[in-house]
């Protein structure tokens, strides 16, 4: 038979091993595939992709859960590195915590919900003392280049965009008058010979009307002379 002991040991043990055995068959969330914690920056998230990657490359590792391995942590990846799936990603993530209480033979629960706007394991609500020291680091892995707030960024762009724009209209006018100059030109050209023309034609007009005149009273001058002898 069994003491009173021994079975108030048991009662003990149980709902610890079970803990464990349910904690051991818990499937891995993406922070645990990238083996990273959920207050981890995005920073983190690149830098541990690119080495798990590596390390997991079906043409590198041989393992023959290399391939499922690399599946999952670019699935992670592609969720944790952008920050709207992250966020819906993140409260999916949350827990009922439960606590415990045993008193004798009898274990008592009591659900107490978390608090997604409070809970310090979420990136938006994290320790941010150190924020200033992650800052003094080389964001994009260059020796003082620190990272560019997404509104410079904005600036930056837009000011790009709209010089590139500004050269493109200024191509077109210059484009356009280029064009009207060199019609203008041409139209001149072709009035100057047109005029040129009409000069040469009336001078040679006149000549010609002299020169018929000419001959015409030659030939009457011809004719008197015949009447007289």
């Amino acid at each position: 038979m069994y003491s009173f002991s021994s079975i108030l040991n048991k009662q003990k043990t149980y709902p610890i091993l079970n803990i464990i055995y349910s904690l051991s068959n818990c499937p891995k969330s993406h922070y645990d595939v990238l083996n990273l914690p959920r207050t981890c920056t995005p920073k983190e998230i690149k830098e541990s992709f690119i080495k798990l990657s590596k390390e997991n490359h079906p043409d590198l590792n041989k393992d023959k859960d290399a391939h499922s391995k690399f599946l999952a942590i670019n699935e992670s990846y592609k969720v944790l590195s952008n920050v709207e799936s992250r966020r819906h990603y993140d409260l999916g993530l949350i827990p009922n915590r439960t606590e415990v209480y045993q008193t004798g033979p009898q274990v008592y629960n009591r659900g107490k919900e978390n608090n997604q706007w409070t809970d310090n394991t979420f990136y938006a609500n994290r320790d941010r003392n150190k924020d200033d020291m992650y800052m003094q680091k080389p964001y994009y892995g260059i020796k003082g280049q620190e990272r560019v707030s997404n509104f410079k960024v904005v600036v930056i762009c837009l000011a790009l965009a709209s010089f590139i724009v500004g050269l493109q209209f200024l191509a077109i006018a210059k484009s356009a008058t280029f064009q009207r100059e060199d019609l203008q030109r041409k139209s001149q050209e072709a009035q100057d010979s047109l005029n040129s023309l009409k000069r040469k034609v009336e001078i040679n007009g006149n000549q010609l009307q002299i020169e018929l005149l000419n001959l015409k009273f030659a030939e009457q001058e011809r004719r008197s002379g015949r009447k007289n002898l």
